[in-house]
């Protein structure tokens, strides 16, 4: 079943809905929050940064093929200061897929 979603806690004009797929079945789930769900890799997606100010990051913006390597162009675009999340979206549908955060650890201060 495919149904329209905002994966945005927020509104606006770069808060989107779009058309998601809802599985009958459980998907497969990675054993750790910090790795990229495996369906994902080998499909054609379009990695869609967005900055603190809640804007796409056009200039950023990525088209991963079959081959590339997905895991490492995330990192790479996570690595970019002004990058927050990052949405990854199938290339013809315009499905969202899943959602990359940029997680800022605290330091403890002795």
């Amino acid at each position: 079943m495919t149904v329209a979603w905002s994966p945005f806690p927020w509104r606006g004009p770069y808060a989107e809905s779009g058309p998601v797929v809802l599985h009958a079945q459980p998907c497969a789930t990675p054993d750790r929050d910090d790795q990229v769900p495996t369906q994902f890799h080998g499909r054609r997606q379009i990695l869609r940064p967005y900055g603190a100010d809640r804007r796409i990051a056009y200039d950023h913006c990525r088209f991963v093929e079959p081959d590339d390597d997905l895991s490492a162009t995330i990192a790479e675009l996570l690595d970019v200061e002004d990058i927050v999340f990052i949405h990854a979206r199938n290339v013809l549908s315009g499905c969202y897929s899943f959602t990359v955060q940029r997680i800022e650890l605290a330091t403890a201060s002795a």
